[in-house]
């Protein structure tokens, strides 16, 4: 056994990943009925779409056994919401697949533009999507907790996992960014050696 582990030392990192990669994975099936919910029709790109979008049903369905049994609650506030999370799908899917082919698109991944933006500070869209949307699903939560524990749970849970995926993007593109730096400094180093190795050269010719 201990050579097994001696000769796989990367099989922890390996499993980590997966781990982090299915945390991840739930957590956009979490909040993509909420994003769904959030943003303007047509202003998703259409590879949003993967398959998060139809593992949030299943989501939806787990999460609601869950309030059952914990709280008593029925499942009509869960195929209400379940109900509404396919319209509205339906609608995004059907205005991003337009606007596509008419030439109308941005970045094929992009998330959507926030309802909440105007509410913001100088009106930024990114300021909304980490702190207004958040916000704005707390405070519903909250008050949807007389009426409906689903409801109440599912948005309050919304509303801390919606910045996760900003906050990796943020992080992946600060990574991208040192990378370039070190490879325009590696270029500039290569160059510099290079030039000194030919006047080198030359100098002993």
């Amino acid at each position: 056994m201990a050579k097994q582990r001696e000769e796989n030392p990367q099989a922890a990192p390996i499993k980590l990943r997966a781990v982090l990669n299915m945390a991840l994975f739930w957590i956009y099936a979490h909040i993509t009925p909420l994003v769904i919910l959030l943003r303007k029709p047509g202003t998703i790109g259409i590879r949003y779409y993967g398959p998060h979008v139809f593992w949030a049903y299943s989501w939806l369905l787990i999460f609601g056994v869950f309030v059952a049994a914990n709280t008593g609650e029925d499942f009509a506030a869960m195929f209400s919401f379940g109900m509404l999370y396919f319209v509205l799908l339906t609608v995004h899917r059907f205005q991003s697949n337009r606007h596509f082919s008419l030439g109308l698109f941005g970045h094929s991944r992009y998330t959507g533009y926030s309802w909440l933006t105007h509410w913001a500070s100088g009106h930024d869209e990114l300021i909304a999507k980490k702190s207004i949307e958040p916000l704005f699903c707390f405070i519903l939560g909250i008050c949807m907790l007389p009426f409906s524990y689903f409801l109440s749970w599912y948005f309050l849970l919304g509303a801390l996992l919606l910045p996760v995926p900003i906050w990796l993007d943020e992080r992946r593109v600060s990574v991208q960014k040192l990378d370039w730096q070190d490879t325009v400094i590696d270029n500039s180093e290569f160059t510099n050696w290079s030039r000194d190795q030919q006047e080198n050269l030359f100098d002993e010719r």
